[in-house]
């Protein structure tokens, strides 16, 4: 901002008489002779009815600042083959193609990628009721017209047949072993359900490039190695974990600290859901009194009244372990008492004065008992393809918020391994969508909506409402085809705003009244009020480009110099969505 050639005197930020404002992509000029005074910030209001604002067009119409281009890798959801597209993937796929649209908008390198769930133990019963139904499927591919029906049937014969249970979890086996046989089984389901989603994808112009689970299948050996050489896993019940700790000292310890510790070192947690409890934390409770009683009858206090007591033999760790931490406090604060001591010594977790903390209440599962990988895994090998042999500066994953803390752990432990080198991650979360009653949204037969079916809704409303405008004074003169066209574009238009105005993270009901309602803050309201804008530059017989040729445009009526203060946020706007992901910013 700087004064203009008449001299006017500043005065706390603030300028009198004849100012300009200048942003960095337009230009504008405020006379008064008024005397009042107004903001130098562009999300100011002008207190002055009087004032003429000038405009200049040419530098209104110049490109964004250059900001510093950087490589960005968005990975969308999608759900587990061979299930179709839900209103999950909707959040995901709409909220993603925006943000890359936003990232490319200012000029930033995007890979877009789809993580398709396409590789895990559904496919052992899949391939198995492939190979009953249709034997020479090898030599006779069979058509699968419904690949979800399939699935259920599948699934239905693992849930109530022992033998074929048996027999599919052998498939697994031998689909990760890359047998030919399963391996060519297991492409069809792949290529069938891809087909599917790519309807999906050109009804809704997003563009993917898919890198499912089994894309990083190759590289999970050398990735679990080099986990393994850096100390980062443990062995607990015979399966592989990832328990990522820092160092604190044992006065800075709190009852979450406590929470964790006892849940990684005291209490060993079987895959069947039964614990025991290591004799050195009993031993502690017994001599600070809170574990109390004779053998076979003690009560453990998980609070400070009485009836905060329990019986030590109805002890839930899931439930009361962090009641216990915060009971805890005198066996830590201060000195940690030599019966916690002793095991942390032990398990090599204690150096000096300091104590290595896990970050999180569970760990990470690198490798299963029986030696099988996990979604843990897969996601630890992409972390490392994404910043290490790819040399991404920002990841953004999209799911929903639930998924936030797998993530934040994935991510943690690539930070301890130093992958990032220098780059970020981000995770754009986004809420549940229901229906008006708050229940998931349902097809008139009862079962959950599929994307398909709300984008085949929304387009049949919409061309209803197109015909019945043909009937009345108000026709615009559309032929049958015209119509189709107009309502897959009003109705794909009306999905994605209704998803992206809502708060990101925030759940939301659905309604099909309200995302086509023709007033308020609805896609269909904006269209119209683009096409009158447009209905206005015919008849006016003027074109963009004759009006970037005008040097100033005089504002004079509250309400244009009200939208020129909004177009000063412009950037401002922009810069902040693509900082914090929310994109009904816009």
């Amino acid at each position: 901002m700087k004064e203009s050639s008449s001299g006017g005197s500043s005065r706390g930020g603030f300028h009198s008489r004849s100012s300009r404002i200048s942003g960095r992509d337009s230009c504008w000029t405020s006379s008064s002779n008024s005397g009042d005074w107004f903001p130098s910030s562009c999300s100011g209001t002008c207190s002055a009815p009087a004032a003429r604002w000038h405009f200049r067009c040419c530098e209104a119409a110049s490109s964004l600042p250059k900001w510093r281009s950087r490589r960005y890798w968005l990975t969308f959801l999608h759900p587990t083959l061979p299930k179709k597209c839900t209103l999950v993937t909707c959040g995901s796929t709409i909220i993603g193609d925006t943000v890359c649209r936003l990232f490319e908008f200012c000029n930033h390198e995007v890979q877009r990628v789809n993580h398709v769930g396409d590789w895990g133990t559904q496919f052992g019963m899949l391939i198995l009721y492939l190979k009953r139904l249709h034997p020479d499927f090898l030599n006779n591919p069979p058509e699968i017209s419904d690949l979800v029906q399939f699935y259920k049937a599948a699934k239905k014969l693992f849930d109530e047949d022992a033998e074929f249970k048996a027999e599919a979890r052998l498939e697994v086996v031998k689909l990760q072993t890359y047998d030919d046989t399963s391996i060519k089984a297991w492409k069809l389901f792949c290529e069938t359900s891809r087909k599917e989603f790519q309807e999906i994808y050109d009804r809704l112009d997003v563009k993917l490039e898919e890198r499912g689970e089994s894309f990083y299948n190759p590289i999970i050996p050398e990735v679990l190695k080099i986990l393994e050489d850096a100390g980062q896993t443990q062995i607990s019940d015979g399966a592989t974990i990832i328990v990522s700790k820092e160092n604190k000292s044992v006065a800075a310890l709190n009852a979450k600290d406590i929470a964790k510790l006892l849940s990684n070192h005291f209490v060993d947690t079987k895959k069947d859901g039964s614990f025991t409890i290591h004799p050195n934390l009993v031993a502690a409770l017994k001599r600070s009194q809170l574990l109390k009683g004779e053998e076979g009858a003690e009560v453990v206090s998980l609070g400070k009244k009485d009836k905060d007591a329990k019986p030590w033999d109805k002890f839930d760790p899931k439930m009361d372990l962090d009641k216990l931490a915060t009971m805890m406090e005198p066996l830590y604060k201060g000195q940690l008492a030599d019966e916690l001591k002793e095991v942390l010594v032990a398990a090599g977790s204690i150096d000096g004065d300091n104590i290595q903390v896990p970050r999180f209440t569970f760990p990470l599962i690198a490798k299963k008992s029986d030696g099988a990988a996990t979604y843990d895994t897969t996601d630890l090998a992409a972390m490392y393809h994404r910043f290490v042999l790819e040399k991404v500066q920002r990841v953004v994953i999209l799911t929903d918020v639930g998924q936030f803390e797998h993530f934040r752990m994935c991510a943690q432990v690539a930070e301890d391994m130093g992958w990032m080198n220098n780059g970020s991650w981000a995770h754009a979360g986004f809420g549940l969508v229901s229906g008006i009653d708050g229940k998931k949204l349902k097809t008139r037969s009862g079962d959950t909506i599929k994307l398909k079916e709300l984008l085949d809704e929304a387009c049949d409303r919409s061309l209803a409402t197109l015909k019945e405008r043909e009937e009345t004074d108000r026709k615009q003169g559309h032929s049958e085809e015209e119509m189709v066209a107009l309502s897959k574009k009003i109705g794909y238009g009306a999905v994605k705003y209704f998803d992206l105005k809502q708060n990101r993270t925030t759940d939301y009901s659905f309604s099909f009244d309200k995302m086509l309602d023709l007033t308020g803050n609805t896609a269909v309201f904006l269209m119209y009020q683009y096409a009158r804008i447009c209905s206005i530059k015919r008849k006016a017989g003027v074109t963009e480009e004759e009006i970037l040729k005008t040097e100033t445009v005089v504002l004079e009526h509250d309400k244009e110099k009200n939208l020129a203060i909004c177009n000063f946020k412009f950037n401002a706007v922009i810069l902040k969505t693509c900082e914090d992901l929310f994109p009904h910013h816009l």
